[in-house]
């Protein structure tokens, strides 16, 4: 994010306030503690980040044609940052539009998004604003992550207060990154060998089959980020049963059009669900919805056998309304679908 420096005038000036906060590991001769390194990541910039790109080769050309030598941290920051924010993840794979991920062998993709507002002359007033957009594959967001920092100063000061409100921000949105509780349970999901639940640690099909998996609904004022948080753990619950393969939004996503795409993230029916999941060549297609009944969330699930256009199996819960008890019910009922499948042939 020292990008935003080359667009203030530079100049030799020490500020009167406290240094801005930085990343706790700095200095210490050891990096920071890596995350979430069984993640890869696409990453893609905004349309923000790519227009403050764009001003600073600019303002870099301007100062050439002047005669000034610029400054060659600006680029080289930016890059460090980048190379920092990767350093939390097993890859990262630059994109340039986050649709380009499909087909690439990534977990997550990333928005990063750089805004810089700045208004006056003499005197200014500077805020500098980093945010990150994380999707899964198929789209859903799993969370998205702010840091700004705000700085009053002169013109004599602009570079030394931008600079320190680029670390503020660096700092906070380390902090965001490795705290960001949606994220280490989507990492959790994910991770490669990792001990599956108890209750789907020896669950398997009788008869192997191929399955449709729809994003859960939200319903009664549950956030949809939510839904896509548990459907994603939920599938990678589903991934370790025996005997069933999978079929994704992102999978969906590539086989069918846009106009049959919404017709699978309506489809509530087992009429539907059949002729959808039947011309997708699946023998199951699961289906369900997250609501709120008073002080408690409702989950259900519903399992159709496409050949016959009958429900295999359903299951539902009630539990606290918090999202913790929420998750928590995930492995048991994935569980109980798979055991009410075997029962059901």
């Amino acid at each position: 994010m020292g990008v935003f420096a080359t667009l203030f005038i530079t100049a030799a000036c020490t500020l009167t306030h406290t240094p801005a906060r930085r990343d706790p590991f700095v200095g210490l001769g050891r990096p920071a503690p890596s995350s979430f390194k069984t993640l890869k990541v696409a990453l893609a910039f905004s349309e923000n980040t790519k227009q403050l790109l764009e001003l600073l080769r600019k303002n870099q050309a301007i100062a050439v044609e002047h005669g000034v030598t610029p400054d060659p941290e600006a680029a080289s920051s930016f890059e460090r940052s980048i190379e920092r924010f990767g350093s939390h993840f097993a890859s990262v794979t630059r994109i340039d539009e986050p649709a380009q991920a499909r087909g690439l062998d990534v977990d997550l993709v990333v928005v990063w998004d750089s805004f810089v507002t700045m208004t006056g002359v003499l005197s200014q007033k500077i805020e500098i604003e980093q945010g990150a957009i994380f999707l899964a594959v198929d789209g859903t967001q799993i969370e998205h992550l702010r840091a700004s920092a705000k700085r009053e100063m002169s013109l004599s000061e602009s570079k030394t207060a931008s600079l320190d409100a680029q670390r503020e921000v660096e700092a906070r949105f380390e902090d965001a990154l490795r705290g960001s509780a949606k994220l280490i349970t989507f990492a959790e999901g994910r991770a490669p060998g990792a001990a599956p639940p108890a209750a789907v640690a020896s669950a398997a099909l009788r008869v192997p089959s191929r399955m449709v998996v729809v994003p859960l609904r939200a319903a009664g004022g549950v956030r949809s980020e939510v839904c896509g948080l548990l459907t994603n753990y939920m599938l990678s619950l589903l991934d370790r049963v025996g005997g069933l393969q999978t079929v994704g939004q992102a999978d969906v996503d590539a086989m069918l059009g846009l106009e049959r795409q919404k017709d699978i993230l309506g489809c509530t029916s087992t009429a539907c669900a059949a002729e959808i999941g039947g011309a997708l060549g699946a023998d199951l297609f699961l289906y369900g919805e997250v609501g709120k009944v008073g002080s408690s969330y409702a989950i259900n699930m519903t399992i159709v056998r496409t050949a016959t256009s009958s429900v295999g199996t359903r299951v539902s819960r009630m539990t606290p309304q918090d999202e913790d008890s929420l998750r928590a019910e995930i492995p048991a009922m994935v569980a109980e679908l798979v055991n009410g499948l075997n029962d059901s042939r």
